[in-house]
């Protein structure tokens, strides 16, 4: 997963299929981002699932995060990512059902956040 330099490839290594139902998992972020090293986005879901990851379509590396989901999980998440350029970030869940749900959200970036 950390080393896929694109995101289907992430989702392939991850979870075996880079497809997903587009339902499910709420996302928040800027349209415009002024700087690129901290983009903030937040992320939810309401659904039982088993794990969830985030991903960016700008940077070497797709993957930003992997989390592991149980029982007591909150599953509401807020955090700032980098991103070089204006770009998409796709958020999957993997479901106690077994199947993938997920959204993505396209932004700009004023500023590139990966130069240093």
């Amino acid at each position: 997963v950390w080393s896929a330099h694109t995101v289907d490839d992430a989702l392939k290594n991850l979870y075996g299929s880079a497809s997903f139902t587009q339902s499910g998992v709420k996302v928040k972020a800027p349209k415009v981002a002024s700087n690129g090293g901290a983009v903030p986005v937040s992320f939810s879901t309401d659904m039982p699932i088993k794990s969830l990851i985030v991903l960016q379509d700008t940077n070497p590396e797709a993957a930003v995060g992997v989390y592991s989901i149980n029982k007591y999980s909150v599953n509401k998440y807020a955090i700032k990512i980098k991103m070089a350029k204006s770009g998409t970030i796709t958020i999957v869940a993997q479901g106690q059902d077994g199947k993938l749900y997920g959204t993505r959200v396209t932004l700009d970036v004023a500023l590139g956040g990966c130069e240093g």
